[in-house]
């Protein structure tokens, strides 16, 4: 009895976490996957950057806290104008504060040593899955050209790049605490992308079936239709 209780108490709670999740990203049926991918990435990073900024604020790592907190403010903004106003993200805009914002960090946080190279690949495949096909070739370039002006700067001027940690415990922390961001977020554009991908499988198996069966109706109906002048025929030519 207890068990069956505990396994409806899971079902309810999972069933109404289902329905505040749907409100929050918006229903299929409104949105597209680009805007309810974006919808759920915003949502989870405000919620961990919520506790990573008194975190940086703690360690004494004052830029990447206010970082951080322009990034949740700009996702924020975004995220309310689209699910709720419906007025689609901004591509360019989001593109380019990113990289604004990872090259202050680059420099403020350790530069190669840090944990900002961990952020940049994540939030181009965000860029990829909220953005036209057309138009990721062309943040691809531009991506990789500015990783690779934040490297050559700091290569030929390592005095730039600020050291808010030391090695050992420093860097352990650093790193355990900014790679669950982009951890997270794949998950989610992965697991958007797959549903998506077998939601429509399924919609094109169930087409193939219904076209299948009609088919085979039509056949019938044919056959009966056969059967029924051959004895019609017969029928007269015996009066």
């Amino acid at each position: 009895m207890l068990k069956l209780y505990s396994k409806i108490l899971n079902t309810n709670f999972f069933k109404k976490a289902s329905i505040y999740w749907t409100n929050l990203i918006g229903s299929s049926s409104v949105f597209s996957l680009e805007t309810r991918i974006f919808h759920s990435i915003s949502v989870c990073l405000i919620i961990m950057l919520c506790f990573y900024i008194p975190y940086n604020l703690y360690a004494g790592l004052y830029i990447a806290s206010i970082s951080a907190l322009l990034i949740s403010l700009f996702f924020f903004h975004q995220y309310y104008y689209s699910r709720f106003h419906n007025k689609r993200h901004n591509n360019t805009l989001f593109g380019l504060i990113g990289i604004l914002i990872f090259g202050v960090n680059y420099f403020t946080n350790s530069g190669i040593n840090g944990s900002t190279d961990l952020i940049w690949p994540v939030y181009l495949l965000l860029l990829f899955a909220i953005s036209p096909y057309q138009q990721h070739f062309r943040w691809l370039i531009i991506f990789l050209l500015c990783f690779l002006l934040l490297h050559t700067v700091e290569y030929f001027y390592p005095h730039f790049v600020r050291h808010p940690f030391n090695e050992g415990k420093g860097q352990f922390i650093d790193r355990i605490t900014v790679f669950p961001i982009p951890a997270i977020a794949i998950y989610i554009i992965i697991r958007f992308i797959r549903r998506s991908y077998d939601s429509e499988r399924k919609a094109a198996h169930e087409k193939a079936i219904a076209i299948e069966l009609s088919k085979e109706q039509i056949q019938l109906q044919k056959n009966q239709l056969e059967q029924s002048n051959n004895e019609k025929n017969k029928l007269m030519s015996i009066i």
